[in-house]
Order: structure tokens, then C-alpha cells, then sequence
């Protein structure tokens, strides 16, 4: 459903939002917003494979985390929002509710999480080799 209005709306994708009416994630992705203050924030809990990947960088990269209900109107005062899902990976948001977010392009956070994720398969730990097929 959530698609299907964001599609009737001219939207890419829909922000959904818990019974408490904070934003929760989108219909495919989970969300992400970079306030002012350079600072990280999501919501509690299940972030999925690449959002945990996003918070342990953001460790790594010395980017303040935050964890907590977001209400919808802080996205539109973001400096920086993003997605993380297994096919977009980390995508920028650059509109919000038919608003530019913070400059309309892609952010310097975003851009460091994007660049540091790539680096990713190359490092040790981070992924699984898969061994060559033979058919029998």
C-alpha cells in the first residue's frame, strides 16, 4: 500500500511511520538523518545487514550515533538524510515531503558511509567468499 501511494504520488518511495507516529522506515529501506550537528540518527532497533554495517562505520569513522524515534517534521530541518537496503546500498534522500533535504545533494556523511561501505568486501571479516560452482 505504502508503494503504491508514494507511486500515485510521484514519490520514489514512502515514509512509514509507527503507531506513535514517528517515522519508522520506508516501504524498502531503513532510514537514516544527519541533524546540524554532524550527528547520526536512527531509530532503536532492527536496522538490517547494511544499516548495522552503517552504524559500525559510523563507529569506526568517529560519527556521532544517536538512537531514537524521529518525528517526520525533523527531516525536513536534516542536514543530510539517507536509505540502506541490500540493492541501494546507501542512497542519499536529496527531497523530503516535496522539500530539498539540507542542500539538495548528496551530504559529506553520506559520502564518507557510501566511500568507507565500498571498502567493505576487500576487508577481512566483512565478507564471505563464495566457493567456485561445478556442476557434477
Amino acid at each position: 500500500m505504502a508503494k503504491i501511494q508514494a507511486n500515485l504520488s510521484g514519490a520514489t518511495d514512502s515514509i512509514i511511520l509507527d503507531m506513535d507516529g514517528s517515522v519508522c522506515e520506508t516501504n524498502a529501506t531503513k532510514i537514516f538523518m544527519v541533524d546540524d550537528e554532524g550527528v547520526l540518527i536512527t531509530r532503536p532497533g532492527d536496522r538490517g545487514i547494511t544499516g548495522g554495517a552503517v552504524v559500525a562505520l559510523a563507529d569506526e569513522l568517529e560519527i556521532p550515533c544517536e538512537f531514537r524515534h524521529i518525528a517526520s517534521e525533523e527531516f525536513h530541518s536534516a542536514e543530510e538524510v539517507f536509505t540502506t537496503g541490500p540493492t541501494g546500498e546507501i542512497t542519499p534522500v536529496t527531497t523530503f515531503d516535496g522539500r530539498k533535504v539540507g542542500s539538495g545533494e548528496r551530504g559529506k556523511v553520506t559520502k564518507r558511509l557510501q566511500d568507507a561501505f565500498k571498502s567493505l568486501p576487500e576487508r577481512p571479516g566483512w565478507a564471505t567468499e563464495i566457493p567456485q560452482f561445478s556442476y557434477v
